[in-house]
Parts: structure tokens; C-alpha cells; sequence
């Protein structure tokens, strides 16, 4: 096997990544329709669709354990079974508890798209160019959140939300069906480690545990990331349908620039990081433009054109969750290594977990009880005020950047002088 097969390899993992971020911020132009078919409000959507990101989270350890321990045919077939199953079950329910199963079961398969993809390319590709694999990975999880925005919305409205859904589940069995014939781990002993070579949980927990460096960078992706999962996953095209009176299709494109930005903005930010050596200052800047872009966004009416590049510089600020996966390989051996990515990506999706049903909260609160068709009718300045936490975010994750993050210049170092 050669590295012209990885590339078809990890192009079969590239498309669950791309058909998990679709499930992934699909819901967002389907908010309006779920609080009317089931007659419920923000806070109880926003939970009820966050539980994803719980069952994201929690699977992030496990599922990097699985890659390490049993391979990567095994684990992403699986775990794309169990998006399809969930997304099916979305489609089927008819209370909001049956929503939030089958939103429960995505979140549960979808936990390995993003580090699987990392964990492949570091197998099948040299470790100099892991910053393209990150920037790659990045790419590919960006066109499935613009797929599941813009285009999504236009399914929504020829097919209805349940539809959609069935139509994306389908898409998944049909992408498990290719995973299970052709994923397959490099087999070379210096990729894959021998039966004899294996490492226990235990020792991998035991790690983890003892490295504040990892769990730094960890909480650098965790603020950096939160925006993007609060805004454009979820709360954005709400907002935006309310601020600039658009219909649902035209806040889902304007909300995709954002995707656009992170898009093109991971690969860029890599490749000047390397081109400097530095990590450190990529990773606090970019913070600063966030803090500045989402200020515009949320509490200045721009004009339509300046307002799609603003929310282009919102997603390309969050281009440093990509690099605090280059950070991580930096520091991680390769034996650590499906391990301590999906640390980093459970800390990353925790922040859905925690910030779309704070955000909801938050406009329940400064709710006046006014309802149209059934569905709550949140002001402007509800929205702004929830919204508040994104630029507060970024200013965090800057501070972390500038001065708890130690510099690597972009080679391996003793992780355990951090």
C-alpha cells in the first residue's frame, strides 16, 4: 500500500467529515420549524439540540482510544452508522424528547470524523506535513457546515426539515457502506503499533492528566471555537432574520461566510505559522480579529457587502482551533497522539455544549412573552445581549494565547518539560 491509497483512505474520511459538520450545523436553519412543530421556546431548542455536543464530548477520550486501540476501518464505520441511525430517528420523532435521542445519537457517531481524519493523515502522510492535514481537515468540515446552511435551508424549504434529514441519513449509510471496504490503517510498524505495543487506558488517562500544557492549549480551543459553534451553528441565522430582515435562506448564506473564513483561514494560518516558526502569535492575534469582527457584527447594522466580510473575518479568527491541533502534535507523541487529539476536540465541542443553551437561557430571560404562529418572538436587543458572551470569548482565549500557551516553534519538543 502506498501513499496514492492513503489519499482515497483518508478521502473517505474527509466526506464523513464533511456530512458530520452538515448534521452538525444543519439544525440551525431549522430552528424556527422545530419550536413550532414541537410549540416550545429557545431554551428548550437550544438544549434539546445541544445534547449533541454532550455526547460529542463525552465520546471525544473513547473515540480517540478506539483509533489507537482497534484501528480506524472498525471505529469510523461504526461511527457512521450511528450518525445515520441518529439523523434517521431526528426525521421520525414527533416530541422533543425523540429530537434529542436521535440529536444525542449524532453527536455520539459524529465524535470521530474530526480526529479520525487527523489521525489517518498522520499515518498515511509525513509528520512535516501534518499542518496541510490540519488545514485540510479544517477545509473539509467548513464546506459541510456551508452545506448545511445555505443549501440546507433551500432542502428545508422544497422538502420540509424532516425530509432533509432522512435525505442526509441516507447519505450516511451509503458512506458506512464505503468506509467498511476501503478505510484501512498504514501498515507499517512505524504508524501502527503491534499487538505487543499497545497501551493501556489507564496509562493514556495517566498522561493527559499529567501535562497542564495539553489542557492550556485545550482551553484555548474551547473559547476560540465557542463563536463559531454559538453563532453560526445555531444562533446566527435567527439573529440575522431578525437584525437585517432577511428570509431564513439569506441569513443561512451570510452565516456561511463565517464557515468560508474558518475554511480558508485554518490552511492559511498553519502555513504562516510554520513559515515563522512561531505558534504564539498566530494563535492570539487571530483571537484579537475575532473580538473586533463579532463586535461589528452583532451590535453595528453594516451594510449587506460589509457585513459578509466581517462575518469572513468572524470565521477566520477561529482558524486558531486548527492550529491548537498542530500545537498538540507538537507536543504529543505519536503513541499519545489519537489520544490527546480527541482531548483537544472534546474541549473544543464542549463549548456547543455549553454555550447554544446559555445563549437561550439568555433570551428567555429578557423575553417579553410576545409570540407569533406559535413560535417565541425574541428583540434585537435580546439577541444582542445573549450574543455578548462571543466577544467575550475571544478576549478569553487571547489571554490564554499571549500568556499561558509556551512556544514550540513548530517541532517536537520533551513534553514533559511542559
Amino acid at each position: 500500500m502506498n501513499q496514492k491509497y492513503g489519499l482515497w483512505v483518508c478521502t473517505i474520511a474527509g466526506l464523513f467529515l464533511v456530512f458530520e459538520f452538515t448534521l452538525q450545523v444543519s439544525p440551525s436553519v431549522m430552528t424556527h420549524s422545530f419550536m413550532k412543530e414541537f410549540g416550545v421556546d429557545a431554551l428548550v431548542i437550544g438544549t434539546a439540540l445541544s445534547v449533541y455536543y454532550y455526547s460529542y464530548s463525552s465520546m471525544q477520550l473513547v473515540g480517540g482510544y478506539c483509533f489507537d486501540h482497534f484501528g480506524s476501518k472498525t471505529t469510523i464505520t461504526a461511527a457512521i452508522l450511528v450518525c445515520a441511525l441518529g439523523t434517521t430517528l431526528m426525521a421520525l420523532a414527533h416530541s422533543v424528547w425523540l429530537l434529542s435521542i436521535g440529536r444525542f445519537l449524532t453527536g455520539l457517531g459524529s465524535a470521530c470524523a474530526f480526529v479520525g481524519l487527523l489521525f489517518l493523515g498522520r499515518q498515511w502522510f509525513s509528520a512535516k506535513y501534518f499542518f496541510i492535514v490540519v488545514g485540510a481537515t479544517e477545509f473539509l468540515g467548513c464546506a459541510g457546515a456551508v452545506l448545511g446552511q445555505g443549501p440546507a435551508a433551500v432542502l428545508v424549504r422544497a422538502l420540509g426539515w424532516r425530509g432533509t434529514l432522512m435525505g442526509l441519513s441516507i447519505v450516511g449509510y451509503i458512506l458506512a457502506v464505503c468506509a467498511y471496504f476501503f478505510v484501512k490503517d498504514y501498515a507499517s510498524s512505524h504508524s501502527k503499533l503491534s499487538m505487543s505495543e499497545k497501551i493501556s487506558a489507564r496509562v493514556r488517562i495517566q498522561f493527559i492528566f499529567s501535562k497542564p500544557q495539553i489542557w492550556i492549549i485545550g482551553s484555548y480551543a474551547f473559547f476560540i471555537f465557542l463563536p463559531i459553534v454559538c453563532f453560526a451553528a445555531l444562533w446566527g441565522v435567527p439573529f440575522l432574520e431578525k437584525f437585517y430582515h432577511m428570509n431564513t435562506v439569506m441569513a443561512a448564506s451570510a452565516c456561511s461566510m463565517i464557515w468560508i473564513g474558518m475554511g480558508i483561514g485554518s490552511p492559511i494560518a498553519g502555513w504562516i505559522s510554520e513559515r515563522m516558526a512561531c505558534r504564539k502569535v498566530p494563535l492570539w492575534s487571530g483571537a484579537i480579529i475575532g473580538v473586533f469582527s463579532t463586535v461589528l457584527a452583532i451590535f453595528v447594522h453594516l451594510p449587506l457587502p460589509l457585513l459578509y466580510f466581517v462575518l469572513f473575518l468572524f470565521g477566520a479568527a477561529t482558524s486558531g482551533q486548527s492550529l491548537s491541533f498542530n500545537v498538540i502534535n507538537d507536543i504529543t507523541p505519536q503513541r499519545f497522539l489519537g489520544t490527546t487529539m480527541g482531548l483537544n476536540n472534546l474541549l473544543v465541542v464542549a463549548s456547543g455544549a455549553i454555550a447554544q443553551p446559555l445563549v437561550g437561557m439568555f433570551l428567555r430571560y429578557g423575553w417579553d412573552q410576545s409570540m407569533a404562529s406559535g413560535v417565541a418572538q425574541y428583540s434585537i436587543l435580546d439577541y444582542q445581549h445573549a450574543l455578548l458572551l462571543i466577544p467575550i470569548s475571544y478576549a478569553i482565549a487571547a489571554i490564554i494565547a499571549k500568556f499561558a500557551i509556551i512556544e514550540t516553534g513548530c517541532v517536537s519538543r520533551d513534553i514533559a518539560l511542559i
